[in-house]
């Protein structure tokens, strides 16, 4: 009767059952094959938005916006396509309280726990232990991650129990964002949050809100998850403050992004408590290490705390900001020492305790010089009426330290060396190295590299003593940078990778991969190029993991460099891209430059369209306000530029370098035009930009007067490219255009003419090391008379003996008929070898 009734035409009533056997497949029963098994299918995501646009719609609200849409998002996402979820879960798209949402899991997991009960029992102990390993390990998890925390041999010891997790609907698999595997997660979220609840996760036991990690992390951004910690602090939450603090980190450890600022926040804590004349909370006194302490109990043990003096209100501002940074709450710490120094008496001790940890804080966590070195000023002038030897040592060193960021290194050694003085009558140990340290960096600003490496090694030796691991690291960094300024690279890359093994072991990310990055620039000056790539690389990934763009911009960019040297020129123009794309973000003008030059010099010369892009973003850097504290980064800018322009007929870049002479005036510096003078003639020869050359000339009679062009080979191979794509005649006159400039940028300070007559002998030598036309060699001779210079018509003859050279049919019979010093010039610039020393005849003498 049942079958006929289904089987009837017209107003057939449809029954839906659903069932988790099999139904129907028996061949012998009665209704075989009346049936049809029809298998539920998630929702995808965005069937999950249409039922909440739908629902918002039947309850006479608006559609979802951009905001609440990229939350709904997330809700799909989290759901894994149960209706049911959707369904409960639709109200905390408005809502802002992030435990409604474990709310809402709570009851659920309370309603079906014999459901999830008899769930986990029906499946076999092995699927069980796979399963129990996904939800407390993380997910979603690889299959060899699985295997991995199983202790299995590999995915076969997994395969059959991973079998019944998929078949029953446990566990569903998605590809890995690079496509390169599956990741598996657990189907029913709820299911999950159970788990974690009555399987006692220590983090669930912490803060219910731990068993929905994953859905809080994709639902609210990094300033509503900044918002949730601060109003969890305000409520006493400090769990749940740490937890969503966490999320805003967005999974790096607290102090990675501040490790030099965590590092050093014990010894500032003791220095704090020992001007303290009222007892202090135990949790305070207790947890004050940064390593141990949780940040949100920090700061939930500071505030009820009511000092009684000022030094105890600044004492609890500065405990409590310690706090708030390790939660990466950073301008909430600010503020909060900002408003306390504002709020304090006139107690001296209070002023400069909290003006120090405003200087650390803006320097390492906010990275903001300019407000750092304006706290530092101000705490160096209280030094004199510091009330105890303690703080003005402490006042001394911020001095020398604002003096150094202000390029007046003279005066910060004189400083550095009054607290080192100072430190060693009170065996202040660390102070001394700290000292000897700001001394050794400034000498190395002022190119007193000896004095600088002994400095340096000296407070690393007092660093040592005091077992300050960053300090001494620091130290060592400086004396490496030093060594290599003095081409002393072997020695700078044996130290420099001591200061990164000293930065690792103290925990100091950044210092670590600034290290490596010294040790990848002196190991590509020594040649030893695929180390140097290697190094640069390890520490780009070092300064990525503490969140340090502008040093990941600076490693990639020697790693770009040392792959240009050994002919990785397409790697080297990725990577140089990539440096300055990173440099860009960190709104680093001029070392988005220097990456850009080092693609420039990597990009196909034959093809200078490809430079023109890069030389135009060199010169929107240039035409940006340079740091008035580090002229360098300018002519850094500059040279980006000039080197571009020298495979791209750039007049506009020929104009540029006058700008930068302008401003290189107006900040006094002590760094003149010879960096990039030759390089900037090249270019103007390439441009044909004579017009451009002459109102430099003209602007800037004093400051190019300075420049020595003699070091300098660029003009003259600038010249050979000119004879080879234009011709002998339009080589010639080019040449005699440069010429009739040298008098003029050296004509000044020349009395004896050494310097025209080192530039035309540079001049001469890149011409022959780029060009081979004997005919255009004896025509610039020509020009090289004792006019422009007393030693010109020696180099004149030099390109004669080069012409009769490459005219020769055995050019080392040649060679052996000129001048030995002469020869020894040719066989350079033709890069001829030596010629075999004859074997000796010995006599045989006769027997009497």
């Amino acid at each position: 009767r049942l079958r006929a009734w289904l089987d009837r035409e017209g107003n057939r009533l449809m029954l839906i059952a659903t069932a988790t056997g099999a139904v129907d497949f028996d061949y012998e029963r009665p209704l075989f094959q009346a049936l049809q098994s029809v298998r539920l299918k998630p929702w995808e995501p965005e069937q999950a938005i249409e039922y909440f646009n739908r629902r918002r719609t039947a309850e006479g609200g608006a559609p979802l916006d951009g905001q609440q849409l990229a939350k709904a998002r997330a809700v799909a996402d989290f759901i894994g396509g149960n209706p049911r979820l959707a369904q409960l879960l639709a109200g905390v798209l408005d809502s802002h309280d992030a435990m409604s949402v474990v709310e809402v899991m709570d009851a659920l997991a309370d309603r079906l726990a014999d459901y999830y009960r008899r769930r986990i029992d029906d499946l076999a102990p092995l699927a069980q232990g796979l399963l129990d390993a996904l939800i407390r390990g993380g997910e979603p998890a690889s299959q060899t991650e699985l295997a991995r925390r199983v202790n299995a041999s590999g995915q076969a010891d997994i395969a059959r129990p991973m079998q019944d997790l998929l078949r029953a609907d446990v566990v569903r698999g998605v590809p890995a964002p690079d496509g390169r595997e599956t990741l598996y997660r657990v189907t029913d979220r709820v299911f999950v949050h159970f788990y974690r609840v009555r399987q006692g996760q220590q983090a669930a036991l912490r803060t219910p809100l731990a068993t929905i990690l994953e859905f809080l992390q994709s639902f609210y951004s990094a300033d509503e998850k900044r918002a949730q910690a601060r109003a969890a602090l305000d409520r006493g939450q400090a769990p749940n403050a740490q937890l969503f603090a966490r999320l805003a980190l967005d999974g790096q450890p607290q102090y990675a992004l501040h490790s030099a600022y965590v590092l050093g926040f014990d010894g500032r804590w003791d220095r704090v408590l020992r001007h303290l004349d009222e007892p202090v909370p135990e949790p305070m006194r207790a947890r004050g290490s940064a390593l141990t302490a949780e940040p949100g109990d920090q700061v939930t043990a500071a505030r009820p705390w009511v000092p009684r003096t000022e030094v105890g209100l600044a004492a609890r501002a500065i405990f409590e900001a310690h706090g708030l940074v390790r939660m990466g709450l950073e301008s909430d710490a600010k503020k909060l020492l900002d408003d306390t120094r504002s709020a304090e008496s006139d107690d001296l001790t209070a002023q400069m305790l909290l003006r120090h940890e405003l200087v650390v804080v803006s320097y390492f966590v906010d990275r903001d010089r300019a407000s750092a070195v304006q706290a530092a000023a101000a705490l160096g002038a209280l030094a004199d009426r510091a009330p105890t030897t303690d703080l003005r040592l402490m006042a001394l060193l911020e001095k020398s330290f604002a003096l150094g960021m202000d390029a007046e290194h003279d005066r910060a050694i004189e400083t550095a060396r009054e607290a080192a003085h100072l430190a060693a009558e009170t065996e202040a140990v660390g102070e001394q190295a700290m000292a000897l340290r700001f001394a050794a960096w400034s000498m190395g600003q002022l190119a007193r590299y000896e004095e600088a490496v002994a400095a340096a090694q000296e407070a690393s030796q007092f660093a040592s003593q005091a077992g300050d691991l960053r300090g001494q690291a620091v130290a060592l960094r400086y004396a490496a940078g030093s060594l290599g300024q003095l081409d002393r690279h072997a020695e700078a890359v044996a130290t420099a990778q001591e200061a990164s093994q000293l930065a690792s072991q103290a925990g100091d990310l950044r210092e670590q991969a600034v290290a490596l990055r010294y040790a990848a620039g002196s190991l590509g000056q020594l040649d030893r190029h695929a180390e140097a790539v290697a190094t640069a690389q390890e520490a780009s990934q070092l300064a990525s993991q503490a969140g340090h763009l502008r040093e990941q911009a600076e490693a990639l960019r020697y790693a770009a460099w040392s792959m240009g040297r050994v002919g990785r020129h397409e790697d080297a123009v990725a990577m140089a891209r990539r440096a300055a794309e990173l440099a860009r973000h960190t709104g680093d003008r001029a070392e988005e430059a220097e990456s850009l030059r080092i693609a420039a010099l990597n990009l196909d010369q034959d093809h200078p369209r490809n430079a023109a892009a890069v030389l135009h973003a060199s010169l929107d850097n240039l035409r940006s306000e340079p740091d008035a504290g580090n002229p360098r980064r300018l002519w850094s800018s500059l040279g980006a530029s000039l080197l571009a322009a020298q495979w791209v007929e750039s007049r506009e870049a020929v104009a540029a370098f006058g700008q930068a002479l302008g401003r290189q005036a107006a900040q006094e510096s002590q760094h003149d035009a010879m960096d990039w003078s030759g390089q900037w003639l090249a270019a103007a020869i390439r441009a044909n930009a004579w017009p451009e050359v002459d109102a430099v000339l003209s602007a800037h009679p004093e400051a190019l007067a300075k420049s020595i062009l003699a070091f300098s080979e660029a003009p003259g191979k600038a010249l050979g490219r000119v004879a080879e794509h234009s011709g002998r005649a339009a080589a010639f006159e080019t040449t005699r255009e440069v010429l009739r400039r040298v008098r003029r940028l050296v004509a000044e300070d020349d009395s004896d003419g050494w310097k025209v007559r080192s530039m035309v002998s540079s001049l001469v030598t890149g011409l022959g090391t780029s060009s081979r036309d004997p005919g255009l060699y004896r025509d610039i001779a020509g020009l090289l008379t004792a006019e422009l210079s007393a030693g010109a018509p020696e180099q004149a003859q030099l390109l004669i003996e080069l012409a009769q050279l490459d005219e020769a049919e055995d050019p080392q019979a040649r060679l052996a008929r000129v001048d030995p010093d002469v020869a020894i010039w040719l066989r350079r610039v033709r890069q001829l070898p030596e010629p075999e020393p004859k074997p000796r005849r010995v006599r045989e003498r006769k027997p009497k």
